[in-house]
Parts: C-alpha cells; structure tokens; sequence
C-alpha cells in the first residue's frame, strides 16, 4: 500500500534533494573535539572571550526600554536607532553616506535576508503571468542557496572560481527571465573580491533586464583589501540590495540578526511587506542588541576580522610549496574567511574524489574541512534547458536548475577551509601537508 502523503507535491519532491541534514545535521551539541582541527563550519570562536561577552550582555539588559520592547508589538520598521546604525555601517564601508534609516528592512540573519528578496523580485517556477522565475547563481557558494531559492522558484546555475569567471558569466546569462542576479563577495568559498572596471561592467550586462542585484557582502570586515568592499558601492543603487548580518561581524549566528538595504523605496516597503507577512518584524530586543554593538562595541568586529587575517596569513605561509603534491591556490587577495584548495591534480594521482578526500582527512589527520560538492545544486533536481544564440541566452525548457552550458566540464574538485574557529591555524596547515603529500604519493 502506498503511504499517503498530505504535502503539495513541489515539496515532497524536494525533500531529499534539498534536505537540511546534509550540511547541520541533527541537535547541535555545541562541543568540539581538542583532537580535531577545526576548519569546517564558518563560526567564529577563540577571539573574544567568553568574560567579555557576558559583561556587554549584563550592561545591555540595563536598557530601560527592554520592557516595553518585549511586551509591544514592534512596528513594521523594527527599531529605527537599530536601522540608523545599520545604514551608518554600510554607508561607511560602502562609501554611500546617503543610506539612512529609511532605508534598512531588519531581518532574522542574512539568510532570511535572501529569502526576502527573492520573494519579492522572483516569480514561483511555473507562473503564467510573469516570466522572472529564475535567480543568476555562480557557483560554487554557501551551502544553503540552493535551498532558499528552490523553494520559491528556479535557478540559473553556472560556475565562476575568480571574479572574472563571475562578470563573463552574468555578461552570458542574464536575461528576461532572471528575476535576481546574485553577487556574493568577498566570496564563499573561493574568496574572490571584484574590482570598480568589473562591477561597471555587471551594471552594464543587467542595464536592458528588470532584474534585481543581490549582493550578499556578510564577509565584508574580512575582506584582505578593503577598497574591493568600497567597489561595491558602484552598484546601480536602483536595482541593488545589500545583504548584511552579524554571524560573522561579531561572530554571533545564534542571534539570527540580519539585513537588507536599498537605495530604492519601493523595492524597500515591498520587502518590509514581505517580512511583515512572514513575523511581522526581527525581534525588536535583538535589533537594540545590534544597535548597541554597532555604537558602543565596534571594535570586537574589528577584533575579530583581525584575528581571522591573521589566521588566514599564517596559514598560507605554512602550506607554502603545498603545489608540489598536485594542490592549487587562488590568488592571496579577496575573503579571508575561507580559502579552497582545489585538487585536480591531486585527485588525478590517486583513487579518490573529493568527498573520499575530505573524509580521509578528518579520519587520519583529525582535519575537519568541507568539500566543494556540497557548494553546487544538489544532484536529482529536474533539470530545464538554456540556449545561446546570437549572443542571448533563453531558457527554453523550465525546470528547478538550469546549467550553463559548459557547467559539468567546468566545475573544480576542491576542499574549503575556515578560519572562524580554529587558531592552532599552523599545526593544522602541517597535518594538511601530510594529508596532501601522502595522497598524492598514493600512501
């Protein structure tokens, strides 16, 4: 007998491709092993200490405001002193003093974020009316944006391992029926940072479509030259939303405190009209907490995009010469926060791919890293069709995904690495010249 199933069948179909166990797994047991190096998941530790943040916990819940904003509905807006601080931050690193109050929609971490644009800016897959249905994804990228966008609506996937593959890819790919182009960097995983000539050009490659730019910037205090942050302020403000969050600012994902900001009002209340359906606002108590660290507290972000250079520097300098067992590195510019090693060479040599390479890595040289293939969309998604002709792509049978064409003989094998947790950064770059030398020896 067949079980009955009381899902819509868009989400049955997607519960295994698109299943989040894949990358959290089950309760987090918020332990780590001293025997493992760490260089896995994007948090933050072992920067500011434990002392630190319960001082500026205890003198934060003096606000006398706490009450009223924990038993009031807060409205549509948040807090206005939290989105002022948050304009004032991104004006400051963007260049782009004009942001203001007005132009902040506050948001449950910059994952929620996303979510927010692109249900205001994509049509769901399938609909009769509006030909927007798809969102322009280089990849690699962060695990999770295949999930957020498949559940509302299609992706135009190819891939991009410098800043350059990303501009030529837009310049190809954009088209009437790409709703929102999404623009990461300083780049996860690949670590890349686009230069003012490179953003002109994206400008000009989405000028003729009424597509959105979505530029996720949360790994923007670790970028290793901050003038390719500044860059980012010549986006067309028009068409351009900033995404931003404190998961890697402070190095606090569990607060789930995230933002978006557009020079363009009506795009700005469409989104508060988003999240007001959605939970009516972020939490007021936790936007007065960004607020607060935002004015008071700057400098443990500071802190801790220092701390994460310095891992990131001395880390490359420990693996120097790491190209003789089959290892390639991208240029030592870009995001600090994560740096790939790609292995095609490496992998040649040996009998393993990249996931079997990762798990001998944890299982022999306790190195917990991830592997590139979770940074792509997930294989069994139905795939649709693109053509190119003439200069002009088209998606000429719909589908969930949709790869350039040249995407499978594109794509790299390679392993990332973070340098959020672990600060014993030169012993584990020793372990993973080991790793490396011993496979690619075939030991």
């Amino acid at each position: 007998m067949v079980q009955r199933s009381f899902l819509t069948r868009f989400a049955r179909n997607h519960l295994e491709t698109l299943n989040l166990r894949r990358f959290f797994g089950d309760y987090r047991t918020f332990a780590f092993s001293p025997d493992t190096f760490h260089l896995g998941i994007g948090e933050i530790a072992n920067v500011v200490d434990a002392a630190t943040w319960q001082a500026i916990w205890r003198d934060f819940w003096q606000d006398p405001r706490l009450v009223s904003r924990l038993t009031m509905y807060a409205g549509t807006r948040g807090e206005c002193e939290a989105n002022q601080a948050l304009a004032e931050h991104l004006g400051e690193l963007l260049g782009r003093p004009e942001l203001g109050e007005q132009h902040v929609v506050p948001y449950d971490g910059g994952h929620n974020a996303l979510n927010g644009v692109v249900r205001a800016c994509v049509a769901p897959l399938g609909s009769p009316t509006e030909a927007r249905q798809y969102v322009l994804v280089p990849t690699p990228c962060y695990p999770y944006f295949s999930t957020i966008l498949n559940l509302h609506c299609g992706i135009l996937a190819f891939t991009a391992y410098s800043a350059e593959e990303l501009v030529q890819g837009i310049e190809t790919l954009v088209n009437p029926q790409v709703g929102v182009v999404l623009i990461n960097t300083p780049h996860n995983p690949t670590g890349y940072a686009l230069t003012p000539a490179q953003v002109e050009r994206i400008n000009r490659a989405v000028a003729p479509y009424d597509c959105v730019l979505a530029v996720d910037m949360v790994y923007a205090c670790n970028a290793l030259e901050p003038q390719a942050v500044r860059a980012l302020g010549g986006f067309d403000p028009q068409r351009t939303v900033y995404l931003d969050s404190f998961s890697k600012k402070f190095g606090l994902p569990g607060l789930r405190l995230g933002y978006a900001a557009c020079a363009n009002l009506e795009l700005v209340e469409a989104l508060r009209m988003m999240k007001a359906a959605e939970s009516i606002s972020a939490s007021a108590v936790k936007l007065l907490f960004g607020a607060y660290l935002l004015r008071q507290h700057r400098e443990l972000a500071e802190a801790i995009a220092a701390a994460i250079r310095r891992r990131h520097h001395a880390f490359r300098q420990a693996i120097a010469g790491i190209e003789e067992y089959g290892v390639a590195l991208p240029p030592a510019s870009g995001n600090a926060f994560y740096l790939p090693l790609f292995l095609e060479r490496l992998l040649a040599r040996s009998d393993l791919d990249a996931d079997a390479f990762g798990t001998r890595c944890l299982e022999r040289y306790g190195l917990e890293v991830v592997t590139g293939t979770r940074m792509y969309p997930p294989a069994g998604l139905p795939q649709g069709r693109l053509h190119l002709a003439n200069g002009e792509a088209r998606i000429v049978e719909p589908g969930p995904v949709v790869y350039a064409p040249d995407f499978a003989r594109a794509k790299r094998p390679f392993i990332r690495v973070s340098f959020g947790i672990e600060e014993r950064v030169v012993e584990a770059a020793a372990r993973l010249r080991q790793a490396c030398a011993e496979a690619f020896r075939g030991d």
